[in-house]
């Protein structure tokens, strides 16, 4: 198998990174040069500054690419090093919480079951974790990601 990778737009994530720099950059401006006048624009340049950095760093530090090979899953993302799993490390899979926003998935190192948790807003999730059981199929899938793989 040759490798396939799931990933985000990087035209949509380097667009978001960039105009989320530039709201904060703007409104640190704001705040050290404009002098305030009333509540609300004293206020509005700390709420852009603070959405502006959720909206960073939530691009640099979620999960932005699986590739698959034959013998291992990448997880990687943008300001982390990679995340490397072979795939016959790999006990099961299942949701987190109640929400279902989590995936965690749970493998062998040197004997030792050790989880990796990821949020499943990444694209083609689904997509990605059917492959992985393409490839190794004694995989367990357990409660509801089970119904839907």
């Amino acid at each position: 198998m040759s490798k396939e990778k799931f990933r985000f737009n990087p035209f949509l994530r380097f667009f978001t990174l960039f105009v989320g720099t530039l709201a904060i950059s703007y409104g640190v401006y704001a705040i050290l040069v404009f002098e305030p006048v009333g509540r609300f624009k004293t206020i509005l340049p700390y709420v852009v500054v603070l959405l502006a950095a959720n909206s960073v760093f939530r691009n640099l530090f979620t999960l932005n690419s699986i590739t698959l090979t034959s013998e291992k899953v990448i997880f990687k993302k943008l300001a982390l090093p990679s995340f490397q799993i072979p795939l016959q490390k790999i006990a099961k899979m299942s949701f987190v919480g109640k929400r279902m926003s989590l995936l965690k998935v749970s493998y062998y190192k040197e004997d030792v079951l050790q989880n990796y948790t990821f949020n499943l807003g990444f694209p083609a999730v689904l997509d990605a974790l059917s492959e992985i059981k393409k490839i190794n199929p004694q995989i367990e899938f357990e409660g509801d990601l089970g119904k839907q793989i």
